[in-house]
């Protein structure tokens, strides 16, 4: 099972349990592709060792805790290379949320083990929190660009105003129109 993206895996995953009936081998090709798509990222290198030992033994929860594990952090891992967050923060609030999930009004309750929800939380907040660092830092310098009249400074501030935007409306701010 060769995939690019964890979201990739886990849609391929799915598709396939729904149409086979070898799920042992199907779940050790996620397992290895799990662990191949961690292996890619740094912030997945103690969650790839964790789960490669938890499989070595026989204790299922161990391995099921592991595999959750290592599937938020390669979540998390692509997510901030996505948006241009840390991984590690990412993925220590993604843990947060899905810890402290039941306890949250507003979330369902299934988010203590769904680690997709729990990190689109926490790209959301931690897009949300970059733009308004960014937009406090830079409203002045932007504006002052703005008035200035200077083609290239204008350009610059709005290339950097999208995407702070962006981030704050949770947009693609290269689709705003200049």
């Amino acid at each position: 099972m060769s995939s690019t993206s964890f979201n990739d895996l886990t849609n391929n995953m799915q598709s396939l349990l729904a149409t086979s009936s070898e799920g042992v081998n199907l779940a050790i090709g996620y397992d290895n592709a799990l662990i191949n798509l961690g292996s890619q990222l740094d912030n997945c290198k103690d969650e790839v060792e964790e789960f490669k030992d938890a499989l070595s033994g026989n204790n299922e929860e161990a391995i099921k805790a592991a595999r959750v594990s290592l599937a938020l952090g390669v979540n998390a891992g692509e997510m901030a290379k996505k948006y241009d967050l840390d991984a590690d923060a990412l993925e220590s609030l993604a843990k947060v949320i899905r810890s402290a999930g039941s306890e949250i009004d507003g979330l369902s309750d299934d988010i203590k083990t769904n680690s997709r929800e729990c990190i689109e939380i926490a790209k959301d907040i931690s897009r949300f929190d970059k733009a308004v660092v960014s937009i406090t830092k830079n409203y002045k310098n932007w504006s002052k660009a703005l008035k200035s009249g200077n083609s290239q400074d204008v350009a610059d501030s709005i290339v950097e105003m999208q995407e702070a935007y962006g981030d704050l409306l949770d947009l693609d701010g290269s689709k705003f129109s200049n």
